[in-house]
């Protein structure tokens, strides 16, 4: 899937890989798109960090930003896929709970262009709960059985502020 990111004068068109989360997971746009703080980080460091030819862009600048998506295309390799049709959302989040290199989509916009190119999403590869109350692991595990669901009792413990539970479904199957 590429990508089609522009900031100021500076358009930017890349393969990126895609993660999707529940759809409450992300709000705040038609379609919201979330970033991983490492990937910002990483960035700001290594690129614009290192050339001036790179501007550092804080958390503040980027949300907001548009980006297009085209699942199907590829700027690296050759694609024999059907290519659906571009979607453009809005940076909506910036979080240290999204996968370190990628963009994060609800499920259900992931499950829309992924069947448009042909294919259809498979079994999770690995979904992560996060929940307000541990006492919901019992439903978590009800909800999502036949699941390997990853419970660590300091994210936990670190997330009772969270309202959502937030599951990454990161597989594609043929």
């Amino acid at each position: 899937m590429t990508a089609n990111f522009r900031f100021f004068d500076f358009t930017f068109e890349t393969d990126v890989p895609i993660f999707s989360v529940t759809d409450t997971a992300l709000t705040g746009a038609e379609i919201p798109i979330g970033i991983s703080r490492m990937m910002m980080d990483f960035y700001n460091t290594q690129f614009a960090g290192s050339s001036s030819l790179f501007p550092k862009m804080p958390s503040s600048f980027l949300l907001g930003q548009q980006i297009t998506f085209t699942f199907g295309a590829s700027k690296l390799f050759p694609s024999t896929a059907t290519i659906a049709s571009p979607i453009t959302g809005k940076i909506a989040a910036i979080s240290n709970d999204f996968p370190g290199f990628g963009i994060v989509l609800p499920e259900s916009i992931v499950r829309e262009k992924v069947a448009e190119t042909g294919y259809a999403l498979g079994k999770p590869y690995k979904i992560v709960a996060y929940m307000n109350d541990v006492h919901d692991r019992a439903a978590i595990t009800t909800s999502y059985k036949n699941e390997v669901i990853l419970f660590d009792a300091d994210s936990i413990a670190k997330k009772q502020n969270q309202l959502e539970l937030v599951a990454l479904w990161i597989s594609v199957a043929a």
